[in-house]
């Protein structure tokens, strides 16, 4: 704000004009003047500020928006021990994500998402697509995690079985699967999935 404001009437007289009979009055006027117009600027100031500013939003959680927290991880043990039914996992990225986004808000355990694909031989391939009883067809993978896309990008033919999702999950979790025969990949989303020997469903590093 502009010093004037803070002035006293002989002061204002010296910077500007000879003090004359009117000169108090005028004085008092133009130091209410000047204040009046601090406040005005900081009220704008506060007005601009306040309609630039948003709220921070949590991200949903299951949206791609979880992505951040996908720590891409290339540890075969914890795909086998999950996914060992669809073949061997010869080379596997992979990550899982806290649908909770982390919150201590949650009661009780988090639901984990665990997403990626992992490379198998050619026979194990053959065997899950020409198995008898089991009906594909064509799928595009949906909502895989940007840190995931470049490796699962490239040309394919990606085909889905809801037989296949039904054998591998007994039920006891969510997940689907989608195979490429031409590069032997097999990728999968699950949550909270379930090892061979296990009933938990946590997904460690």
């Amino acid at each position: 704000m502009n010093d004037i404001a803070s002035e006293t009437p002989d002061e204002v007289g010296g910077r500007f004009h000879t003090l004359g009979r009117a000169d108090p009055l005028i004085a008092r006027g133009a130091r209410a003047g000047a204040a009046l117009k601090g406040v005005l600027v900081l009220a704008a100031i506060v007005s601009v500020g306040s309609c630039g500013s948003v709220e921070p939003q949590e991200p949903t959680p299951g949206t791609d928006s979880a992505s951040a927290g996908c720590e891409v991880r290339d540890a075969t043990q914890q795909v086998a021990d999950r996914f060992s039914a669809l073949g061997e996992v010869v080379t596997t990225e992979w990550c899982a994500m806290d649908l909770a986004g982390g919150s201590s808000r949650v009661p009780g355990p988090s639901d984990i998402r665990m997403v990626g694909y992992f490379e198998t031989t050619a026979e194990d391939m053959k065997a899950v697509l020409d198995a008898p009883d089991r009906t594909f067809e064509k799928a595009e993978p949906e909502d895989i995690p940007d840190a995931l896309g470049a490796s699962t990008s490239e040309k394919a033919e990606w085909l889905t079985s809801p037989e296949v999702n039904e054998e591998i999950t007994a039920g006891l979790y969510t997940a689907t699967f989608w195979f490429d025969r031409a590069s032997n990949k097999i990728l999968f989303d699950a949550v909270n999935p379930t090892g061979t020997e296990d009933e938990g469903a946590v997904v460690g590093g």
